[in-house]
């Protein structure tokens, strides 16, 4: 029974592995954007992350029903962080300029949200799989670092707002992409499956 359901949890992260990459590349493209165009008003890069916070959410939520279908305990941290990135998204697109005001404090909050569930997630199949968990580990710390420093700072400029933005989307995207090929089963039966 054991040995199924371990079988069954890999074949889950194998099947959501893709949703790690587009996730990982949305989050490159947004740190990429963010460092070439430092000089885009406050409401296109509020724009632009909103964007990308309803794709990552979308993503995310997929991720967990995948996650869900195959039985995995891995699937309330993807519904959790999905569901935190598109209600930020939406606020984001929905009102760009007023967004801009408080948009320091929810950015914060939805990456130290993202931080604990990707290292959540990182616990979950380091158990699941005995792969390591350290690119999970890169993603989620670079979230709760970039979280706790806007909520420590939020009066620090917009330019220097724009480029942390723009180094946390290439680490927290590299992060993930390299966590997708992470996934990668072992070839034979782990030992805790076997019960040693």
């Amino acid at each position: 029974m054991y040995l199924q359901e371990a079988t069954d949890d890999n074949e889950g992260h194998r099947m959501s592995r893709w949703m790690l990459v587009v996730r990982g590349i949305l989050a490159a493209l947004l740190g990429l954007f963010a460092l070439v165009y430092p000089s885009k008003t406050i409401a296109t890069i509020v724009i632009a992350t909103g964007v990308y916070f309803m794709l990552d959410g979308m993503f995310a939520m997929i991720t967990g029903l995948i996650q869900l279908v195959r039985r995995n305990r891995a699937s309330l941290p993807y519904f959790f962080e999905g569901a935190l990135s598109i209600v930020v998204g939406v606020l984001a697109l929905g009102r760009p300029l007023s967004f801009a005001v408080g948009a320091l404090i929810l950015i914060a909050l939805r990456c130290l949200g993202a931080g604990v569930s990707e290292i959540a997630a990182g616990r979950v199949l380091r158990r699941d799989t005995g792969t390591a968990e350290w690119p999970f580990w890169i993603a989620g710390g670079a979230s709760l670092v970039f979280g706790v420093g806007l909520l420590l700072n939020p009066g620090i400029g917009l330019l220097s707002l724009v480029w942390l933005l723009g180094i946390y989307g290439l680490v927290f995207g590299l992060g993930l992409v390299t966590s997708a090929f992470k996934l990668t089963p072992p070839a034979t039966t782990p030992h805790h499956a076997l019960g040693r």
